[in-house]
């Protein structure tokens, strides 16, 4: 049996046991809203990324890289007209080792 003296003690560990339930239950809760904010915001990220105006952009940005011909490529042919196509194989095989 219990004594009454035991009672306060228990209530104590009690107390302190609730309080750090409670708090790990808000840090728990506090987790989640963050997870379901990052959540809304991908959402929203990826409707805008689906979306014709995204599109769009890609294709004007993809058609503004098409430069058309090299800036190098009137050297490399004049370099190989020369007999100097072994500088344009060096520098072919370092710009590919270096790019990719």
């Amino acid at each position: 049996m219990y004594k009454c003296s035991m009672f306060p003690d228990r209530y104590k560990e009690y107390l302190i046991l609730k309080t750090n339930q409670d708090g790990v239950n808000k840090l728990v809760q506090d987790k989640i809203k963050e997870c379901h904010d990052w959540h809304m915001i991908h959402k929203h990220a990826m409707v805008r990324i689906q979306g014709s105006t995204f599109q769009k952009m890609v294709a004007d940005i993809a058609s503004s890289l098409n430069q058309g011909t090299p800036s190098f490529a009137a050297v490399k042919e004049f370099l190989q007209g020369a007999g100097q196509g072994s500088i344009v194989q060096q520098v072919d095989i370092c710009f590919y080792t270096y790019t990719f």
